[in-house]
């Protein structure tokens, strides 16, 4: 987002004022910096897709096939600890019709659509593909 609206831009500079003023002056921000949606994009665009994100901690996730899920955005993902025992971050949706994969967390050996049932395994390479072998190519 490269531009955002006149009430996106009037909560800013309130914020960048607030800033510049010592902590003994400084007053709370408006409660709608927190539900601006310029302002969720800007944090998204800005921030968000720029920075590391924490989803959890390791020990949450400890055995081969443990998972939770969450989003950066708009985009589900799944971290998971692997048969080798790596933890990897991978996209939550089958590729076949983007269908959510899982939600919360868990324990899987594999993942399966829930649409038509396209299975993945535990480093996000498509295993199975029911039904596709009637497809030409």
């Amino acid at each position: 987002m490269t531009e955002t609206s006149s009430r996106a831009a009037d909560l800013l500079r309130r914020l960048a004022d607030n800033a510049q003023r010592p902590a003994s002056a400084a007053v709370g921000l408006p409660p709608q910096i927190y539900t601006d949606p310029d302002i969720l994009r800007l944090e998204e665009e800005r921030i968000f897709a720029h920075e590391w994100l924490c989803a959890g901690l390791a020990a949450e996730i400890p055995s081969p096939g443990d998972y939770l899920t969450f989003a950066i955005g708009t985009q589900p993902i799944i971290v998971l600890r692997g048969a080798d025992g790596a933890i990897r971050g991978l996209s939550n949706v089958c590729r076949h019709r983007m269908s959510r994969l899982v939600e919360g967390r868990g324990t899987a050996r594999v993942f399966s659509c829930p649409y038509h049932a396209w299975t993945y395994d535990l480093t996000g390479k498509l295993i199975g593909a029911p039904h596709m072998t009637r497809s030409e190519g």
